[in-house]
């Protein structure tokens, strides 16, 4: 019995490739998704002021970089807002990397972020890059206590002649 040619050819040139194509678009979505949740984490982890988590998923260098000088300026500028929205991401060709952009929103402090989220050498996701662009800022009131402490040691200042 021969085999008709044109459905072989037709299953190899048309189908074959078409099944393949669907794989790579679904494992690329998984992969976008994974990037993204990491990003997510991290957010979720500076609003509740979980510092050690926010930083474990941050790439060795930036979690070096962002404590020079005492302090994750990164992380307090993201613990200002209230929320976080991503707004976009783009994929980059070798789906090494991914680009999240979006906006900070709070009573005091309202903002933009762009993240990198990169595959490292060891084929784990974290955070190579993190910028934040503070748009409207207010000052923080400070806690009552505080302010009624200092309001009462203004008031018992010692009187000059």
């Amino acid at each position: 019995m021969r085999t008709p040619i044109v459905p072989v050819l037709a299953f190899l040139f048309v189908l074959a490739p078409t099944s393949l194509a669907a794989e790579k678009i679904q494992k690329d979505k998984a992969e976008v998704q994974w990037a993204k949740r990491i990003i997510n984490d991290f957010l979720e982890a500076c609003f509740a002021e979980e510092w050690h988590n926010a930083v474990g998923l941050l790439s060795p260098d930036l979690a070096k970089a962002s404590s020079v000088g005492g302090g994750n300026e990164i992380l307090i500028k993201i613990w200002q807002s209230d929320s976080a929205q991503i707004t976009s991401q783009e994929v980059a060709p070798d789906q090494s990397e991914v680009i999240f952009s979006g906006k900070l929103a709070g009573e005091y402090q309202k903002g933009t972020f762009v993240a990198r989220v990169a595959k490292e050498s060891s084929r784990s996701w974290s955070i190579r890059y993190f910028r934040v662009r503070v748009t409207e800022q207010k000052p923080i009131p400070l806690p009552s206590p505080l302010v009624q402490q200092k309001t009462d040691k203004s008031r018992n200042k010692p009187k000059t002649k």
